[in-house]
């Protein structure tokens, strides 16, 4: 009985080393105005989900800066029960491109997503490493400007309704 018990402590305090250490595959979170955003980091790729209460798009962008330009944004919707996800690349506020524009290649993968009348819920994963000047590195540890927004509307050039923004680390 006292092995068993030893046993059971040895693996609980691997556990909680493993836990405290950032190894494990716990989901970061972030909340803000209704909009949920979480994150884990496995196989080179960053997966992320998107929670909000609305029917429109959602959407998160990565920036050193506390400031639109020169943000990587991520936007996200669900119509006609098929979930899509773009990269696109903040020039200055008020003008956002698809990634694919300036010649770089679309990343995200792994796209889902369902809305009801709780809202929209969308997941899709991006590689960690940029490979161009248009998109962040989502290395574990990174400290960025997260912003976070949702509309009403599916059309991603329509206004968001909630935009926020706070410093996370990936």
């Amino acid at each position: 009985m006292k092995l068993i018990i030893t046993v059971l402590g040895i693996l609980c305090g691997i556990a909680a080393v493993l836990f405290d250490s950032g190894l494990s595959n716990a989901p970061n979170t972030v909340r803000r105005k209704g909009l949920e955003v979480s994150w884990t980091h496995r196989n080179n790729r960053v997966h992320f989900e998107m929670k909000a209460p609305t029917i429109g798009w959602v959407a998160i962008g990565f920036n050193e800066a506390d400031q639109l330009k020169n943000t990587y944004l991520i936007m996200g919707r669900v119509a006609n029960n098929l979930a899509t996800v773009k990269e696109h690349f903040v020039v200055d506020p008020g003008d956002y491109r698809p990634i694919e524009t300036f010649g770089a290649p679309v990343l995200v993968d792994a796209i889902e997503g369902m809305e009801n009348e709780d809202g929209t819920v969308i997941r899709f994963s991006l590689p960690i490493e940029a490979i161009d000047a248009y998109r962040k590195n989502l290395e574990p540890g990174t400290h960025y400007t997260l912003l976070m927004a949702f509309s009403l509307e599916d059309d991603f050039q329509h206004h968001s309704v909630m935009r926020t923004q706070t410093t996370i680390q990936l």
